[in-house]
C-alpha cells in the first residue's frame, strides 16, 4: 500500500513539475520582445522640442516623460514651492506622441498632447485663494470716545485672481519648459 502511495505521489509530483515548467515557458514566450530588430526615431525628429533621434520607443517614452514629469514652479514674494503636474491634473500622452515620432520625417517637431483635468486645477487655484486671499474690511464704529465716535481704519484685502491662474497652470502643464509662476491677486476695495 505504501509502494502505490508513494508511486501515486511521485507520478502527481511529476506531473505539478511538468504543468509548472510549461507555465514558465509559455510566460518567457509571451514576455519575450517580438524577433526583429527595436524600432527606433528617424535621426532629426524631436518631441517637443527634445530630441530623440535614433532613441528606440522606451527610451524615447522615458525622455518626454521625465520632460512633462517636472514639477510646476510657483512664487509669492519670498516664497517659493513647487507642484507635481499629477496633482494639478496634467498627464501627458506621452505615448501617442512616440507613436507619431516613430512615423515622423526627418525633421519633424511632434507635439505632445497633455490632458487636464480642469477640476483639479480649479481646485488648486481655490487652496491658493485660502492661503494667500485677504478679505477687505470696512471703516466700522468700534464704541464711543467721550461723546465721539471711534471709528476703525478700512483695510484693503486681495484675492486670486482665478481666470489668470486656471489658465497660466493650464498653459503650463501643456509645455516642458517651465518658469517659476507668481501667484497674480488683485486688490480688493472695502466698500465702507
Amino acid at each position: 500500500m505504501k509502494k502505490v502511495f508513494s508511486s501515486f505521489a511521485h507520478s502527481h509530483l511529476g506531473a505539478r513539475l511538468a504543468i509548472s515548467l510549461a507555465l514558465v515557458l509559455f510566460a518567457a514566450v509571451a514576455v519575450a520582445p517580438a524577433a526583429g530588430p527595436q524600432k527606433h526615431i528617424d535621426e532629426g525628429v524631436r518631441i517637443a522640442g527634445l530630441n530623440v533621434a535614433g532613441l528606440d520607443v522606451g527610451q524615447a517614452r522615458q525622455r518626454v516623460q521625465t520632460a512633462f514629469a517636472q514639477p510646476v514652479r510657483f512664487r509669492f514674494g519670498k516664497l517659493r514651492w513647487q507642484v507635481a503636474p499629477a496633482r494639478l491634473g496634467g498627464e501627458a500622452l506621452v505615448d501617442e506622441a512616440v507613436s507619431k515620432a516613430l512615423r515622423a520625417d526627418r525633421g519633424d517637431n511632434v507635439e505632445v498632447r497633455v490632458a487636464v483635468d480642469k477640476q483639479a486645477v480649479r481646485r488648486y487655484v481655490e487652496a491658493l485663494e485660502r492661503r494667500f486671499g485677504v478679505p477687505a474690511q470696512d471703516a466700522r464704529l468700534v464704541g464711543l470716545d467721550g461723546l465721539r465716535p471711534s471709528i476703525s481704519d478700512e483695510r484693503w484685502g486681495r484675492t486670486v485672481r482665478r481666470g489668470a491662474m486656471t489658465a497660466a497652470i493650464r498653459r503650463a502643464l501643456r509645455t516642458r519648459i517651465r518658469g517659476r509662476m507668481p501667484v497674480v491677486l488683485k486688490a480688493i476695495r472695502p466698500s465702507v
